[in-house]
């Protein structure tokens, strides 16, 4: 610890924290907080142990960060984060990298994260997207999620554990936001997203209903949208299409993030000789 120019300076932080390494240098300045700053680096440090009191294990795997900020009333900063290889909500996730700015009023207890875009390997595609997250006494929180090219099997396999559906791509968007949040039922979304090639009736819900529309499971359809909006705790299918060769499928209607459903589907086969069921 160094005291010069009325300045208290630690020059070499070092430590272990969550299975990695910790180290950096911070600074205060006496008359001139605005001065002040921190700078720490993370090692292979274990999200799942450093996140547990926020996440518990939703996110897993070794970190690498560099954290840097500016101390006086408010704290500000950046970051940079990247989590190599890891699972997240389930999902196995690589070359995650997020670049963030902070800003934290101690007195206030109001903090403000902003990560203006981040991107990331998952199930075979490539996903980016970008997020604004307030504290203050109640969270608010509103961004874009992207996908492009995720292999749907791989995708339902690691979050579902439908392995059995056969092989397809997604792409499609989903914005999001909410306000003085405290479950995921306070969160509201808008959800669109495109099928090629995939045997859509064995996903989940569409599983559920094939025996009563005449159309077999392992039917394949070239091509499929899906229009959805998602508000207390309900997805609300507005339009979902799928076009095969023989069949077409169509159906809105609701389903609860518990799995409960209430939907208007209509198939049509006259491809193959056979009535349209609904």
């Amino acid at each position: 610890i160094v005291l010069s120019d009325q300045q208290i300076r630690v020059q070499n932080i070092a430590g272990t924290v969550a299975g990695g390494t910790i180290s950096g240098q911070f600074a205060w300045n006496v008359r001139r907080s605005g001065r002040s700053f921190v700078v720490l680096t993370l090692n292979n440090v274990e999200s799942s142990t450093l996140l547990a009191p926020w996440l518990e294990d939703q996110i897993k795997g070794p970190i690498q960060a560099r954290i840097r900020g500016n101390l006086s009333d408010a704290w500000r900063g950046s970051a940079e984060l990247e989590l190599s290889r890891g699972a997240v909500f389930g999902l196995q996730v690589a070359q995650w990298r997020i670049p963030l700015v902070w800003a934290y009023a101690p007195s206030q207890g109001r903090l403000q994260l902003d990560v203006h875009e981040t991107s990331a390997q998952i199930a075979r595609g490539r996903v980016n997207g970008k997020l604004s997250f307030t504290f203050d006494r109640t969270a608010r929180v509103e961004g874009t999620v992207k996908f492009d090219n995720v292999d749907l099997q791989e995708f339902l396999r690691q979050t579902v554990g439908a392995s059995e559906a056969a092989g397809g791509r997604m792409k499609g968007q989903i914005d999001f936001a909410g306000s003085e949040m405290r479950s995921l039922d306070d969160l509201k979304a808008s959800i669109g997203a495109s099928f090629q090639q995939t045997q859509a009736m064995q996903l989940p819900v569409l599983k559920q209903i094939a025996p009563f529309l005449g159309v077999g499971a392992t039917t394949t359809f070239q091509n499929g949208n899906l229009a959805a909006r998602l508000d207390r705790g309900v997805v609300r299918i507005q339009q979902m299409t799928l076009q095969g060769n023989n069949a077409q499928v169509y159906l809105d209607g609701n389903v609860t993030l518990e799995g409960r459903l209430n939907l208007d589907v209509v198939a049509k086969t006259s491809d193959l000789g056979l009535p349209t069921e609904r």
